[in-house]
């Protein structure tokens, strides 16, 4: 039921676009979309493919992001990835120690991107959503110009390198507080087929 509530809320979120008077320049209100970043002119919607399955993964998390840390701590997680929407997006649900999660990941046919969308039992979901696309070659970057992390405005950036397809993915999450001129790695995961 949980799985069920946190997908149809961020399709809502999705569907329904920003909340009135909501504007990317303003993260104040919960459902302002992040901007959409240049489109790439490849499709980009079998990217995702090679992820649906069953997944091990070695999460390493900075202990205190954005305040100088280099105290990093490891935690063992497991995921289950399947396609929903005709293979234009997917839902993951999953454990990183003992906290679930899941994330929604859809494709727009129009700009070519896929927007990220992520919820933790602890947090709840989390928006904007990151926005991005592959470049054809294993290597994915996405963006929320105009997220915050404890109450500081921050750009956050996610990594994906596929290095072996179907078997090994390689994901890193970091924060910037300069707009995107210097990017501090604060998740790194490395996640195997099960």
């Amino acid at each position: 039921m949980k799985t069920s509530a946190i997908m149809l809320l961020a399709a809502t979120a999705v569907l329904a676009g920003p909340a009135a008077g909501a504007t990317a320049t303003n993260p104040t209100h919960q459902l302002a979309l992040a901007p959409i970043a240049t489109s790439s002119a490849r499709d980009g919607s079998h990217d995702f493919d090679w992820i649906h399955g069953s997944w091990r993964a070695t999460f390493k998390l900075l202990r205190r992001p954005l305040a100088g840390s280099h105290d990093w701590y490891t935690v063992d997680g497991a995921m289950r990835i399947d396609p929903i929407l005709g293979d234009h997006g997917n839902f993951e649900t999953g454990r990183f120690g003992k906290t679930g999660y899941a994330t929604l990941r859809l494709y727009d046919a129009r700009s070519h991107q896929w927007s990220i969308y992520w919820a933790t039992q602890k947090a709840g979901l989390g928006m904007p959503p990151e926005v991005g696309s592959f470049d054809g070659h294993g290597n994915g970057s996405f963006y929320a110009w105009h997220d915050s992390y404890n109450g500081r405005p921050i750009a956050s950036r996610y990594q994906w390198t596929v290095v072996d397809a179907g078997r090994h993915y390689h994901f890193e999450q970091a924060f910037s507080l300069d707009k995107g001129k210097t990017w501090e790695v604060n998740w790194i995961s490395e996640v195997y087929r099960r």
